[in-house]
């Protein structure tokens, strides 16, 4: 019998058990609400199926970087109980002192208060995870977006549960990340953009440079290789600490004979709000006070004429001001050639995503990645503290079966 690399929900006997259920709902809040919520309508079919197995859910998570041992309010994870409530149809509590005596009977569902105010939380302390271990039965890690972290929560805590279980999100994650990795439909192409994690997407682009046939960018990392390649920016928001990894990248590929498309024609104005006229116009006519605020159809049509024959499609941010209608154009227009292409496509992020759900073409996508910035990684070929641990929890717990 083949073994899976994680032990799966479909071997658990969950009846009666309290299940301690790791996820990541580090999402924005505004004005008291989740301001975005991708991340928890991806693990509800978890939670339902949780209960309805008869378990007890305590759902775990961290929210930001508060100080250990100090609680602020900031902080609380009491806007994303309030939100589940409502999607559950449920009372959600939030339980604050937890770590000390956790209660929670079978078919109910409590939130957790942030564990980040738990001491030895961001510093992986066996005490901590070893307390955690002790008020469960099962274990269920679901935040694929935290595995980047080896923190007590995703990482130490499954080395003392004999029931440590990969969730199913954590698992199509890891599945479907892995096409792109190790299973390779060519040509693949990687679509970049927005500015949120640029570190991690330019360490994705060094370490995946060889692999990669095409690269598309745009947004502030677009700007960010135009201003390597010596284009004038006029304010535009572009990366200064990235330009010479942006010119190495622009020099690999031209003596690889690798294309990095870049922007040739973008949509400007001179401010990011509804007071700014959208001019499309050529890159080399930016005048002083312009920004780039989208990229132009005829570089949208060059990107097509990359998508459509590709065989494997990663994208991740936007490559515009979205939040701004008329800035919207280019990223939708390739945001439809992805769904339209045959290939595989994953999109990541959360700017990503709410691009897609807009247009309602979520089901035209192989996979929507939640996982932020443990995505990013695992595609640049980093072994992930928290999918190693759970792997190790399989081949433990199956060479123990083994013995018996």
């Amino acid at each position: 019998m083949t073994r899976s690399r994680f032990i799966t929900l479909d071997e658990a006997n969950l009846k009666g058990k309290r299940v301690l259920l790791r996820v990541d709902f580090n999402v924005p809040i505004k004005d008291g609400k989740v301001a975005d919520d991708s991340r928890i309508k991806a693990t509800l079919t978890t939670i339902r199926y949780l209960q309805s197995a008869g378990a007890g859910v305590a759902i775990l998570s961290h929210l930001g970087s508060p100080r250990a041992a100090i609680y602020d309010s900031d902080y609380s994870l009491a806007p994303v109980a309030k939100y589940l409530s409502q999607a559950l149809d449920q009372d959600v509590p939030l339980i604050v002192e937890w770590l000390e005596d956790l209660q929670v009977s079978p078919g109910q569902i409590v939130m957790l208060e942030n564990i980040r105010f738990a001491s030895g939380e961001k510093t992986n302390t066996d005490a901590l995870a070893r307390k955690m271990a002790t008020l469960c039965d099962v274990y269920v890690n679901e935040a694929f977006a935290s595995a980047r972290r080896e923190q007590s929560s995703v990482h130490g805590i499954a080395k003392y549960l004999p029931l440590a279980y990969t969730g199913p999100l954590f698992v199509k994650e890891v599945e479907a990340l892995d096409k792109a990795v190790n299973n390779i439909d060519r040509p693949l192409v990687f679509v970049i953009g927005g500015q949120r994690r640029p570190e991690i997407k330019f360490e994705l682009l060094k370490t995946r440079f060889e692999d990669v046939d095409k690269i598309l960018v745009g947004g502030v990392i677009g700007n960010t290789f135009l201003k390597a390649a010596n284009r004038e920016m006029g304010k535009s928001l572009y990366l200064p600490e990235f330009l010479d990894l942006s010119r190495e990248l622009l020099a690999q590929a031209k003596t690889q004979n690798k294309a990095i498309i870049m922007p040739v024609d973008i949509i400007v104005g001179t401010s990011m709000d509804d007071e700014s006229d959208a001019v499309i116009k050529k890159v080399d006519a930016l005048e002083p006070d312009e920004l780039i605020l989208d990229i132009g159809p005829e570089t949208v049509a060059l990107f097509q004429a990359e998508i459509t024959p590709a065989r494997t499609v990663f994208w991740t941010g936007p490559l515009g001001l979205v939040e701004l209608d008329k800035f919207q154009s280019g990223t939708y227009e390739v945001a439809r050639s992805i769904a339209r292409s045959d290939g595989y496509s994953i999109a990541n992020g959360g700017d990503t995503l709410s691009v897609i759900e807009t247009l309602e073409l979520s089901t035209a996508y192989s996979h929507l990645s939640t996982g932020g910035g443990s995505s990013l990684e695992f595609l640049q070929g980093k072994q992930l503290p928290a999918v190693s641990m759970m792997e190790e929890s399989a081949r433990v717990r199956y060479a123990v079966e083994r013995e018996y």
